[in-house]
């Protein structure tokens, strides 16, 4: 059988350059190829052994020259050189199956181009061992509408970039997630176990063939993240379902969350803060005697009573929270007036005290959630806070 297929080979390899397909070159080595007629010679082997001018293309560095308008070199090293019909022998490469839809070898973008390309036009997928190691599928294979690169093991590199150029985004609006419920994400520690085998892996496929490979095992160190199941119900935009109904977290679209949630945070701690120092203040003070307003008399005679509304305490509450403010006198009708976050007035509550007072506020008969609180004397509004119910 040997001896016959190297007296095909041979064969093929003098029947005429510009027809030759293949050739048998010493040691073994295989080229296959057409040739542009500037390549013409009347052996395959008078183009190898054309003389060089470089030192580059010298015998001893494995590569031999191939003559045409200029010197072409091609590894002789190579158990099997594939050649291609642009300018240099460039663009040549292998394929599988139908037309050129799977196919590996030099990029034809342009001439003598040195990029290697790999074709699949249904997708991409690489095994090591017995196990998938990533996959790219395209929509006839993929259930899902949106196509990933997925991998079944860790990646790494310096960074990770995602496109975020504001000239490539629509619909461009402020983020305000201060209504976030975030108590219902828990953080969590995880191993994670191997993936089971897609659903279709078992069955044949169009061609009779069975795919047996399954995703490779992740190694088993201890993870952090959250629970893709818990996030969906509070932020379902961060979670993705593949075709087999196994939902992933988008961690980086996280943290602009985290970040304008600490915004909010800071905001009302910095809030918070100064009811804390005017109150501290307002302890501190020299005791005086009461002036006519209820107010504190000065030396030039008593002080004025100016209206205010401070942050309820606690915030957040659960049953109730007392909510301080100051009233001159001369006030005749205040209240106290809560709405929800689409300004409807859930609750009216009458302020009777005048000076420094106080009004409690009973969540029983609300639901949890953010609400808004206003002080109203007068018909007009002396000031408004935010307060937040819970469970």
């Amino acid at each position: 059988m040997k001896k016959i297929t190297l007296i095909t080979f041979a064969a093929l390899a003098f029947t005429g350059i510009a027809s030759a397909q293949l050739s048998v070159q010493k040691g073994g080595r295989v080229e296959v190829g057409p040739f542009k007629a500037e390549y013409d010679r009347p052996s395959l082997d008078s183009l190898l052994l054309f003389p060089t001018t470089t030192a580059a293309d010298s015998p001893d560095n494995g590569i031999s020259p191939m003559a045409s308008k200029s010197f072409v070199s091609i590894d002789k090293n190579a158990a099997l050189t594939v050649l291609g019909r642009r300018n240099n022998v460039s663009g040549g490469y292998i394929a599988f199956g139908n037309d050129r839809n799977v196919t590996v070898g030099e990029w034809a973008g342009r001439e003598d181009s040195d990029i290697l390309q790999l074709r699949g036009i249904q997708g991409l997928r690489f095994e090591s061992g017995n196990a998938e190691i990533f996959k790219y599928y395209c929509s006839r294979y993929s259930d899902n509408a949106t196509v990933k690169f997925i991998f079944n093991c860790d990646v790494k590199g310096p960074a990770f970039l995602v496109t975020s150029d504001e000239r490539l985004k629509s619909d461009i609006e402020d983020l305000d997630v201060s209504t976030a419920d975030f108590s219902g994400i828990n953080p969590i520690s995880y191993r994670l176990k191997a993936a089971p085998a897609p659903a279709r892996a078992a069955s044949a496929t169009e061609d009779g063939c069975e795919e047996t490979v399954g995703p490779a095992a992740p190694d088993p160190r201890t993870r952090y993240g959250f629970s893709a199941q818990e996030v969906k119900e509070i932020f379902p935009d961060l979670v993705c379902e593949d075709e087999d109904g196994y939902l992933s977290v988008d961690y980086i679209g996280f943290i602009p969350i985290l970040v304008d949630a600490v915004k909010s945070l800071k905001a009302e701690v910095e809030e918070q803060k100064s009811v804390i120092e005017s109150l501290t203040a307002r302890e501190n003070a020299p005791q005086r005697a009461p002036g006519k307003d209820g107010g504190q008399a000065g030396i030039d005679g008593p002080a004025v009573v100016r209206p205010s509304l401070a942050q309820n305490r606690p915030n957040p509450f659960t049953a109730t929270t007392v909510i301080e403010c100051t009233l001159p006198e001369s006030v005749a009708d205040a209240s106290l007036r809560i709405y929800d976050l689409q300004g409807k007035q859930v609750m009216k509550l009458a302020v009777e005290g005048r000076g420094s007072t106080s009004v409690t506020v009973d969540g029983s008969t609300l639901a949890a959630g953010m609400y808004i609180y206003a002080l109203i004397a007068d018909g007009r509004e002396i000031d408004s806070k935010r307060m937040i119910l819970t469970d």
